[in-house]
Parts: C-alpha cells; structure tokens; sequence
C-alpha cells in the first residue's frame, strides 16, 4: 500500500472494520502530543489501554521531537507507514521507538 501516512493507515484500517473515522486531517494537526491525541483515539472508538500491548492495538510511538507516529500491533510485528521506504509494511518484532501509550478498540460501542 503507498500514499498513505501512519493516520491514513489508521483511517483505512478503522474503514476496513466498519467505522467512518474522524482523524487528523492535516500534518499540524497530526503533529499533536500526548494526551492531546487522546480525544482524537475518543472519537474513533479506541480506548487507552492500560495493559499489555497486544494484536490489534494502535500504538502512539514517539520517533522524534514532536513527532507522534501510530502503528498497529499484530502477531509477528507492526504495521506502519515507513517513511523511509514511502510505503506500509509489517516489520517484524516491537517498534525502536519509544510507546507513548497505546489504544484498542473500544468493544462496548458498535460500529456505524
């Protein structure tokens, strides 16, 4: 998949799954910190997770000043829009970059 940053990612995924997102919609307001992301996970039926990461969660990454980047966890990896490859991939193993916290789907609310 190309053309996509790591929130157009997040927005086709929520797509895929049923829900029509409301997501950052320009590269400053993408740029939000912690917890002024948290409203925005709200909105799209993801809750901050207090356990360990799993299978499905949104993790928030810290990859420089700044610069919040989201991937999803899955079995072998995560999946995220590498910047350097301009594309999404899955890299296997745990993100280099530091959590900020992470999100999953909030199960209690249904779908649009």
């Amino acid at each position: 998949m190309t053309g996509l940053d790591c929130f157009g990612l997040l927005h086709a995924a929520l797509v895929a799954i049923g829900i029509q997102p409301s997501l950052p919609a320009t590269h400053r307001q993408r740029k939000l910190a912690l917890p002024d992301l948290d409203p925005w996970l709200v909105a799209n039926r993801l809750v901050i997770a207090q356990a360990p990461a799993i299978a499905g969660d949104v993790m928030l990454l810290r990859c420089g000043p700044a610069q919040p980047h989201c991937a999803i966890l899955t079995l072998a990896g995560f999946v995220h829009a590498h910047a350097g490859l301009r594309r999404v991939v899955e890299t296997p193993g745990m993100p280099p970059y530091p959590l900020l916290s992470h999100a999953r789907l909030d199960t209690r609310r249904g779908t649009d």
